[in-house]
């Protein structure tokens, strides 16, 4: 495990110092906002923090707030908060995968986790799926050691786990969920005798306790998230089937990527195309291994260890899945992340069906099968992860470039005019904003001090059009941002509004 470990600090040692200067996404940035708002109070009751406040877990928001008053940089904000928790994750998958399966298991789980693209990615950004993935595998973990005769202080910790985890990332509470209908399964009536449970479960809950006191006292509402949760997902009128058939795939990867059939690969020189989705064919060989063990086991099905962990695994994938699918009819990759056990555990199984097998011939053999597919896992993941990981650097730099430009060159009482500007000019800038009212341009106007139009504006191609049809006497270019280094695509322009 210690090699899987090093082998896992090596690739994200890696990652860290090739992207710790990219620039932040606006979801980081909303995060990012809250963070310094918390700390200045410069944006109070403003609607894009008020907005944003009710929608977004606030332990993410809150950690960055301590950080930015100990005067610590965001690449302390990466360690602490995504990249060590990213590692700590590899070494849970481990005691996880041996604590509910045995040890073969927990290490190639915690293999895959360590090489896993999508982890890797997010581990680079400052979002919640890293830190939130952390505290439900710990949740889990701590869970498994206490659930059979209710250790209360490791059933204390995984629910008090769960519940941070909830506060940093809503949808955590889908592993509460399973919880609660995987106890019913086995303990049945029982349940609700055992005193620990009370007692472990309350105990456990206290920061949900005191979140849902403070938002009904300070809003009115226990969880007024879960209003535009359902309004949104209200909007929508057809379900997300799309997540299996997409995501799938995008998580566990094909070795490597072409639009050719498995017999033309051969025929064209790459006979490693045969193996397709490495994992994902593990994951179904695994999947279906454990369904038919459930129903050959018959009366042991909630007795013997094996089939319970089978029991926890589907159920976090059926109701994960179903959540995305039939409520909230919409996911990213990342959300996946919380079913991630479920995958890496059912790709073990399916793996080392396939060792054994091979095994009872020949153990050479089996174990040289198992260090091949190992390492064409590992590669696909990287071929795989790697581009995109590159690809995403650039990304909204230009717009960083332009918000701290005017942190460092405009007066701090300065008031930014734009739109979709909001949490780049809180973070990046360090400014109060306004936004286009088109219908009063004059108080628009009067408010404001510089207007930055960006590429990335909901109203960009008609600010710039409203600029140059009625404003150009009443403006000065101040700064020009570019795509390019040929300095013929313009990224973003920095307006001074004369007075």
């Amino acid at each position: 495990m210690l090699v899987i470990l090093a082998f896992a600090f090596l690739i994200r040692g890696y990652y860290f110092f090739l992207t710790k200067s990219q620039a932040h996404w606006w979801d980081t940035l909303a995060y990012g906002a809250i963070a310094k708002e918390s700390v200045y109070h410069l944006w109070t009751g403003t609607h894009f923090i008020v907005s944003e406040s009710i929608i977004r877990a606030p332990l993410l928001p809150f950690v960055w707030s301590l950080f930015m008053r100990l005067n610590l940089s965001e690449v302390w904000v990466l360690i602490f908060l995504e990249y060590l928790p990213s590692l700590a994750s590899v070494y849970l998958v481990y005691l996880i995968g041996k604590e509910m399966y045995n040890e073969k298991i927990g290490l190639i789980s915690a293999f895959v986790m360590s090489v896993l693209w999508i982890n890797i990615f997010y581990t680079a950004r400052i979002m919640t799926d890293i830190p939130s993935s952390f505290l439900v595998l710990l949740s889990i973990y701590c869970f498994f050691k206490s659930y059979e005769n209710f250790n209360l202080k490791y059933f204390s910790i995984s629910i008090f786990s769960i519940s941070l985890a909830i506060l940093m990332r809503n949808s955590s509470f889908l592993i509460g969920a399973t919880y609660i209908v995987f106890l019913v399964l086995i303990k049945k009536h029982k349940l609700f005798k055992e005193k620990n449970f009370w007692i472990g479960g309350i105990i456990g809950a206290i920061p949900l306790i005191f979140f849902f006191l403070s938002n009904f006292l300070t809003k009115g509402d226990f969880f007024p998230a879960l209003g535009s949760y359902a309004s949104s997902a209200a909007a929508k009128s057809s379900y997300a089937y799309y997540i299996i058939d997409q995501f799938f795939p995008h998580l566990f990867p094909s070795l490597f990527k072409s639009n050719y059939s498995t017999i033309l690969n051969i025929l064209k020189g790459n006979p490693f195309s045969i193996f397709g989705n490495i994992l994902l064919t593990l994951f179904a060989i695994g999947l279906i291994i454990a369904i038919l063990e459930l129903f050959l086991s018959k009366g042991y099905i909630f007795k013997l260890k094996r089939t319970k962990s089978h029991i926890f695994s589907l159920l976090l994938l059926i109701l994960s899945l179903a959540f995305f699918i039939f409520y909230i009819k919409a996911a990213e990759d990342r959300y996946l992340l919380i079913i991630i056990t479920s995958l890496l555990f059912f790709s073990a199984i399916g793996l080392t069906y396939i060792y054994d097998k091979i095994k009872k011939y020949n153990k050479n053999i089996a174990v040289v099968f198992l260090v091949i597919v190992l390492a064409l896992s590992a590669y696909s993941q990287y071929s795989y992860g790697h581009p995109i990981i590159e690809s995403k650097i650039p990304s909204y730099y230009n717009l960083k470039q332009a918000f701290v430009w005017v942190n460092e060159n405009t007066p701090e009482n300065a008031v930014v005019l734009g739109d979709g500007i909001d949490p780049y000019v809180i973070y990046y800038g360090n400014r109060k904003f306004e936004h286009w009212n088109f219908t009063d341009i004059e108080s628009t106007l009067k408010n404001s001090d510089y207007i930055v139009v960006a590429a990335w504006e909901h109203q960009g191609q008609q600010s710039m059009e409203f600029i140059n049809g009625n404003l150009s006497n009443r403006l000065s270019l101040e700064q020009v941002f570019f795509f390019d280094q040929q300095q013929k695509q313009v990224s973003a322009m920095v307006y001074k509004i004369k007075k």
